[in-house]
């Protein structure tokens, strides 16, 4: 997945049981990337999770 500041991107669906633990780790496939996820005040940023309901 590629990324860059200021956008946003989706991953694929992927279905999870129910009661169940999502763990995801971030990290730069290049050398000397650094990944730095910081908001300002009230404004919307970082990592989001997104789930529905499919009974």
């Amino acid at each position: 997945m590629l990324v860059s500041y200021d956008t946003t991107v989706e991953m694929n669906k992927f279905p999870c049981k129910s009661q169940s633990y999502q763990t995801f780790e971030i990290t730069c496939s290049l050398p000397n990337c650094n990944v730095d996820i910081m908001g300002i005040d009230e404004e919307c940023s970082g990592l989001y999770l997104q789930q529905y309901q499919t009974l």
